[in-house]
Formats: structure tokens, C-alpha cells, sequence
């Protein structure tokens, strides 16, 4: 055994490198999963959102800029293009990305390290509009007179103006039929709308916010054609919810009593399964005669509250499918998603367009649900799985309601 000796001290030596190694690890895992390190991961993610809500702001702001400044045409420079949709994609990217950084089970340096990249990112985008701002000026000075700006921004006024004809009238056809509850969003929309257009108005009249003489400065030019631009846009925002609102009324209407009397079918089914199946927990008739109990409620008269009835529908359904869950094979979740899908995807347009309707801009919460739901939806019309397409519907539906959430 000539070479035990000389083995000895190498096995102590490796065994001390490799605890050596271990405690480093550990220290290095500890120390990034530690109080202060979370702390910081917390502080990074607040800096990027701010960074968002900025951006967020200053993208809508040149929207509104390019559109007073009547540099939409084709004489605009196909650069000013280019560089807005640069910073609007960096813009939409960072609700995804500003989204993820909230996800909980995130190692919070690595959280700390992607939230710092993401807020330059951000803050660089915010710094590039300022310059397009900056050479936006410089072009309407040069190709666009105070007069032809005022004209064309009356001419847009107009053409919404036209475009929408009466909203009047869609009130009092909604008034007709429904009970006022069922169209009270169609009703918000449609005051909205009337007192954009007189904001729109009084700015292309020249009377300043505070109500004194105007001052024909080029300052005051540029931000009494802004404030117009921005109050059609918002009018035109409006009457779209209000025309949104009244088909989504008319198409509940449509189909409100016949998903009342299936739904209805569906609960003597779920009753049936939880009498003879094991596979339910022990309060699921408790906890179905509940959600029946409150469906009942809500959809008693379909004729005169179909968006009610419908959403109440859309709402049972996914109760009972919370309280089967387990119990139900394969054949029959697949056709419970068939029939839940068509008026779950009802519930979610109908709230989102709600949600965008109302103000553009926000807390950072609902916007970031308000762009989540987007995406949602678009991923329910996407999918070709009915199970896969009704998670995706009912989240949308969720974060569309959290986003409308005062």
C-alpha cells in the first residue's frame, strides 16, 4: 500500500475544495433569495413600471401630437412612421414583460436583473419620443399653417361626428326593450361621447381652459389643436362602446333565453352527477345549490336583462364546473367547454369593451389587466381546443373585470 500515504492528503484536500464549494453555493443562493435581495428585486420592479407608465403616457401623447400637427398624410415623413411604431412595440412589449416580473416563484436577483434591463429598455423609448416630438415640431412648421391644422381637426370633428349619426337613437332603442341596469354602460358611453364633443368643439372655437380670451401664441395654438385632437379621439372612443354596447345587447337578447333554459338542463345534469358519483367533495350540493341560488337570481328575467342573463350563465357554468371538477370524464368536460365557450367569449368582449371604453389612461394595475385580457381573448379565439379556448376566455373575463375595478 506504497500509495495510501500520498492519497490521503489529496481525498482530505478535494473534500475540503468540494465543501468549500457547496457553503459558496449555498451563500450565493442564500444571499440571492434573501430579504434585502428581494427587497431590491421589489424596488427594480416599481422602477420599470414607472418606466411603463411613462412610456405608456408619452406614446399616447405623440398619437395625439402627430394627429393635431395633421401629420398623417401622405406628405408625412415615412421616418416619423417608423420611429412611432418602434416605440409603441417596445411600449406593448413592456406590459408583457412588466407582467412577468410580478410572477412569484422568480429567484428575486434574477427578477432584479431582468426588471433593471426592461426600465432602460423603457426609459430609452420614452427618450426617443421626446425626440420625435422635437422633430414633429420642426416639420408642422415648416409644412403646416396654424389655419390648415385648425381645418383639418374640424374636418375630423365632422367626420366622427357623421359617421356615428344619432346616439340618440341607440339609447332610445336600448330604453325600448331592456331594463335601464342592463344598458347603464351604453348610457355612460353615451354622456361621454356628447361632452367630448363639446370639449372637441371649444377648443376649435379657441376658448381657452379657464375660460379667458384667447391668446393667439403658437404655444397656445399647439395646445388648444392638442386638446381638440385629443377630445375626438376620445368622442370617437365613446360612441365606439356605445355602438359596442348596443350590439352586444342585441345579441344577448337574442340568445339570453335559450342559454337560461340550457343552463338550466345543465344544473339537473350536475345534480344528477353529484347523486351518483363518488368522485365530488362532500359540500359540492351545498356549494351547487349556491351558485344556483345566485343564477336564479340574476338571469330571472332574460327578456328584459339579457346581458345580466347571459353573464349569470357564463358565471354558473364555470361554477359547476368547479364544483365537478374530478367528477366529470373526459367526453363530458369537452362538451360542458362546447357549451360554456360561446357566452363565456360573449361575457369577456362584453366587459373588455366596457374597460376600453372608459379612460385610456389609469392605474398601472388596470392597464396591465386591461392588456392581459387582450391578450387572453385573443388567445381563446385562437385555440382550436374547446377546453383550452374556455381557460383562456374565462381568464380575459377575469382580468377584464379586475381592470374595470375602480
Amino acid at each position: 500500500m506504497p500509495d495510501v500515504p500520498w492519497l490521503l492528503p489529496v481525498g482530505v484536500a478535494l473534500v475540503v475544495v468540494l465543501f468549500l464549494a457547496a457553503v459558496t453555493v449555498l451563500v450565493v443562493r442564500v444571499r440571492r433569495r434573501s430579504p434585502a435581495a428581494r427587497a431590491a428585486a421589489r424596488e427594480a420592479r416599481f422602477a420599470a413600471e414607472r418606466a411603463l407608465l411613462e412610456l405608456d403616457d408619452a406614446v399616447d401623447d405623440l398619437d395625439v401630437a402627430i394627429e393635431a400637427a395633421d401629420a398623417v398624410g401622405s406628405d408625412a415623413p415615412d421616418a416619423l412612421r417608423r420611429s412611432r411604431a418602434a416605440v409603441a412595440r417596445t411600449r406593448d412589449r413592456g406590459f408583457g414583460e412588466v407582467s412577468a416580473l410580478r410572477a412569484p416563484q422568480r429567484v428575486p436577483a434574477e427578477a432584479r436583473a431582468d426588471a433593471l434591463r426592461i426600465r432602460a429598455r423603457l426609459a430609452s423609448a420614452t427618450e426617443e419620443v421626446a425626440r420625435i416630438r422635437a422633430e414633429l415640431a420642426a416639420w408642422t412648421t415648416a409644412n403646416r399653417t396654424i389655419d390648415a391644422r385648425t381645418a383639418a381637426a374640424s374636418r375630423r370633428l365632422a367626420d366622427v361626428r357623421t359617421a356615428a349619426g344619432d346616439p340618440a337613437r341607440l339609447i332610445d332603442a336600448l330604453a325600448r326593450r331592456f331594463a335601464a341596469e342592463d344598458w347603464a354602460d351604453a348610457a355612460s358611453a353615451e354622456r361621454a361621447a356628447m361632452a367630448a364633443a363639446t370639449e372637441a368643439r371649444t377648443a376649435l372655437d379657441g376658448t381657452p381652459l379657464d375660460g379667458t380670451a384667447p391668446h393667439h401664441t403658437v404655444a397656445a395654438d399647439d395646445a388648444r389643436l392638442h386638446r381638440a385632437t385629443a377630445a375626438t379621439r376620445d368622442y370617437a372612443r365613446h360612441l365606439r362602446a356605445l355602438e359596442e354596447a348596443h350590439r352586444i345587447s342585441l345579441q344577448a337578447s337574442d340568445n339570453a333565453e335559450a342559454e337560461v333554459a340550457a343552463a338550466r338542463r345543465e344544473i339537473a345534469a350536475a345534480q344528477t352527477i353529484i347523486r351518483d358519483r363518488a368522485r365530488v367533495g362532500p359540500d359540492a350540493a351545498a356549494r351547487l345549490d349556491r351558485a344556483v341560488g345566485a343564477f336564479e337570481e340574476a338571469a330571472a328575467d332574460p327578456v328584459a336583462r339579457p346581458r345580466a342573463a347571459v353573464e349569470a350563465v357564463a358565471r354558473l357554468r364555470d361554477d359547476v364546473d368547479t364544483v365537478l371538477s374530478g367528477a366529470m370524464t373526459s367526453r363530458e368536460r369537452l362538451d360542458a367547454a362546447r357549451a360554456a365557450l360561446p357566452g363565456t367569449l360573449a361575457t369577456a368582449r362584453a366587459t373588455l369593451a366596457t374597460v376600453e371604453g372608459r379612460a385610456v389612461r389609469g392605474p398601472l394595475e388596470a392597464r396591465l389587466r386591461r392588456e392581459q385580457a387582450r391578450r387572453e381573448l385573443a388567445a381563446a379565439r385562437a385555440a382550436t381546443d374547446p377546453v383550452s379556448a374556455l381557460v383562456a376566455a374565462r381568464a380575459a373575463w377575469s382580468d377584464a373585470v379586475d381592470a374595470a375595478a375602480p
